[in-house]
């Protein structure tokens, strides 16, 4: 006859390590029955079991419905206080750093492919800054601030790189002020040597003489590295080529070339000479062939050349050496004066240049003239409205000389290649200063004037 026993069910919250478990071996001799701690047979279970698995590797279930778990391809690294890694098997990571020695520090949340970092956002708690960067195969680009990635720059050897979409691009002035300029805006570029060097810079400075302007510049390297101003805008927009500054609107510090129409308002001045390439059909050979002249629509237009308007005049000095050494010989326009004191003058209405003259002597008897004893004879001008004596009188152009050259001659002579310009409303007079005695005192000299009417 059996005897069957029957017991409460326990609860599992009721349970403690140190609580015997009854088990009976079917075939055993003697007494059958022994017990057994419920730690003990954890432990058991624990060590000698037969599941597989990787170290560090994240569980998931391999054979949901079957209950059947295993490795997923996420393994976890614990890599001290601050570093943690979630690493795949492929070679990508997910690393969360801090600092390793302190609680506080810069965090910093990346994904790495075989030791290369691809993207990675960061900030520095102790207030330095904070970042982002993104990196593919060596393209991307970085943005940061102050201590973590103090930049914008884009990763790349040929970058896309086309525009900001609803922002401006600004660069910072360099100080909290008062009277600062920007930050710069750098070219990079390699030489001839391999050494790479800024090429290029664009930046603002403070004006000088605006309180409130900024002058801008653009500058190139050049042939020693060193960046040179190429264009300069201050404050007022008065713009400078290759100079650092401007005077006027437009200030150019050389050569200027306009392909086709320079346009000038008001005033064009020319500082020096103008010089024409090339003029009409003509050769550059010093004399006129082409005039400029302004036509009826106001442009400067080029014209053939006319032969200028000549005109003779003919003036006679009479009894030439009669004033004795140191006297002085007047010649006379049109008539005889009043007064042995009065230079004979022609007040003239139109400009006029002298181009060339001629003299004659047209005494009885050849001239007399000493070694050391001349006449030299020069054209000037007297003040309009001044008595025409000799202390008024200003020589203007050396004309000629009789000396001892012409002794014993009807001396006579043509001088040509002359250029004295006189002005409308002049008074023009020729005089001839005598020293030592010139003879014979009685007879006449015609001088002969070609001018030109201006």
């Amino acid at each position: 006859m059996a005897i069957v026993y029957t017991f409460p069910q326990i609860a599992g919250s009721d349970l403690v390590a140190s609580d015997l478990l009854l088990l009976s071996k079917m075939n055993a001799i003697g007494r059958p029955t022994k017990s057994l701690t419920l730690k003990d047979l954890a432990d058991f279970i624990t060590s000698s079991g037969t599941g597989t698995g990787t170290t560090n590797a994240v569980v998931k279930w391999v054979d949901g419905p079957s209950g059947l778990l295993g490795d997923s391809p996420i393994n976890i690294v614990d890599g001290g206080a601050g570093l943690k890694q979630a690493i795949l098997t492929d070679g990508y990571k997910m690393v969360v750093d801090r600092d390793a020695t302190t609680t506080v520090g810069d965090p910093e949340f990346a994904v790495t492919q075989n030791g290369v970092q691809k993207t990675s956002f960061g900030w520095d708690d102790d207030g330095g800054g904070f970042g982002f960067i993104y990196n593919w195969a060596g393209n991307g680009f970085k943005i940061g601030s102050t201590a973590l990635y103090p930049q914008f720059e884009i990763l790349s050897n040929a970058p896309d790189f086309k525009n900001i979409s609803f922002a401006d691009f600004q660069l910072a002035p360099t100080g909290v002020g008062p009277s600062v300029g920007s930050f710069n805006l750098d070219f990079k570029g390699v030489d001839d040597t391999g050494a790479e060097l800024v090429g290029g810079r664009i930046f603002t400075l403070d004006s000088t003489i605006n309180p409130s302007g900024q002058d801008l510049y653009f500058q190139t390297a050049d042939d020693n590295g060193v960046l040179q101003t190429g264009l300069f805008i201050d404050a007022f927009q008065q713009v400078a080529i290759a100079k650092n500054t401007a005077t006027v609107q437009l200030d150019v510090g050389g050569n200027g070339n306009f392909d086709t129409t320079l346009a000038v308002g008001t005033t064009l001045t020319v500082g020096a000479d103008v010089t024409f390439s090339s003029y009409g059909a003509g050769t550059q050979t010093g004399t006129a062939t082409f005039n400029l002249e302004v036509d009826a629509n106001g442009n400067v237009i080029e014209t053939a050349s006319t032969v200028g308007i000549n005109t003779i005049i003919n003036g006679l000095v009479n009894n030439l050496g009669s004033a004795g050494s140191g006297g002085y010989d007047f010649m006379e326009w049109v008539s005889n004066v009043t007064s042995s004191t009065q230079i004979p003058v022609m007040k003239i209405p139109r400009a006029l240049t002298l181009r060339s003259l001629s003299y004659a002597w047209m005494g009885d008897t050849a001239l007399s003239i000493g070694v050391g004893e001349q006449v030299r004879f020069t054209i000037g001008t007297i003040p309009s409205g001044s008595n025409p004596v000799i202390a008024n009188y200003t020589s203007v152009l050396s004309l000629f000389d009789l000396t001892n050259a012409d002794d014993g001659t009807y001396a006579n002579g043509v001088v040509s290649g002359l250029s004295q310009i006189f002005n409308s409303g002049d008074m023009i007079g020729v005089v001839g200063q005598e020293t030592g005695t010139v003879t014979p005192n009685s007879g006449e000299l015609s001088i002969t004037f070609e001018f030109e009417i201006n």
